[in-house]
């Protein structure tokens, strides 16, 4: 968990979740920007935090969850955000600054609790990279990287390199500012980018991309969904390997409320019936109408087969304190490793 959000937390401090024991930890003390910082307001901060003494940096947070990744083959979370290409430390008054600033890939170490460049070929050429725009994926465990796109552009990074791919020409209408959630789906090798209705944009919509073939297709979102998914932002989701499922969370009555989809048997025939509304329960975490992946936290944990959902207490505002919540989808399956 890495603050963000829209209005969200402005601490810059990065946080690890232990489900076994039900702890959160800290990996560092959080700084936090000036006051007159755009972070207050939006969720995003353009700047970076460098500490005068050490000369170590530390991004602050950023607008949407859709900026963040992790990448498993190396341990590591990656994100989008600003950082300190070059440090100098001024002889007279005895501290560091930042002296080049710039903006891309960044990989947070657990292990260390330390930020770091993903590579010395960050920046491709100037506006290629647009920070307020950008999305990252989930890994690709068969190309070994990850995908990054906005709009109608598309990069794909592994440790040493980063490639823009192309996009078939297609705007894919994609809210920016990190909000887009997307998940890979391993038995169709491709990556699914969920499009959501906000502020006069297209409406929703579904995108499979397969990054080895370079083919992008627009999958079909029955009426019963588009009309549940509204028209205010409220569309994300994540796949259950165990189950083969898509749960996509939706504020309806200012409740959660979760879609299974089966997406694989659609991908052979499309049907309205892959889709199932599951019963609501008043037990289930209070959430806002405009409660998009840019506010909330949403992901799928194989090895224990539950998703981990992060939201606002009184699903208005964040001040009034930050919820865990834990979901299965079908609770007679059994988790593989619990």
């Amino acid at each position: 968990y890495f603050g963000g959000g829209h209005s969200g937390y402005p601490g810059n401090d990065v946080e690890i979740y232990d489900i076994r024991t039900n702890v959160w930890h800290q990996s560092y003390h959080p700084s936090v920007p000036p006051a007159s910082d755009p972070v207050y307001g939006s969720g995003g901060s353009p700047d970076v935090f460098l500490n005068p003494r050490t000369g170590a940096w530390q991004p602050y947070t950023i607008h949407g969850y859709g900026r963040t990744s992790y990448d498993p083959e190396h341990g590591r979370y990656l994100c989008t955000a600003t950082f300190c290409r070059s440090v100098e430390f001024d002889q007279v008054l005895g501290i560091y600054r930042c002296a080049v600033m710039d903006h891309g890939l960044i990989s947070f170490d657990p292990a260390t609790s330390r930020w770091e460049p993903l590579s010395g070929k960050l920046s491709l050429a100037p506006n290629t990279w647009p920070i307020d725009d950008a999305n990252l994926s989930h890994w690709d465990p068969v190309l070994h990287g990850g995908l990054a796109f906005s709009r109608n552009k598309l990069w794909f990074f592994t440790g040493d390199q980063i490639t823009t791919l192309p996009l078939v020409d297609t705007d894919l209408g994609t809210v920016g500012n990190g909000g887009t959630a997307t998940e890979y789906i391993p038995e169709l090798h491709s990556h699914l980018i969920m499009r959501m209705p906000q502020g006069g944009r297209p409406a929703a919509a579904l995108f499979l991309y397969n990054a080895e073939n370079q083919t992008l297709k627009e999958l079909t979102i029955p009426s019963k969904v588009a009309k549940s998914i509204g028209g205010d932002g409220n569309f994300f989701g994540a796949y259950d390997t165990l189950n083969r499922r898509l749960v996509v969370l939706q504020s309806i009555d200012g409740r959660a409320r979760v879609w299974a989809y089966d997406i694989l048997a659609d991908v052979k025939v499309p049907s309205p019936d892959h889709w199932q509304l599951m019963p609501a329960t008043p037990q289930a975490p209070r959430m806002s109408t405009d409660g998009a992946v840019s506010r909330e936290p949403f992901h799928y944990d194989p090895l224990h087969n539950v998703f981990v959902f992060v939201g606002r207490a009184s699903g208005d505002n964040w001040r009034d304190g930050i919820e865990t919540w834990l979901y299965r989808y079908r609770g007679d399956t059994p988790a593989p490793n619990s």
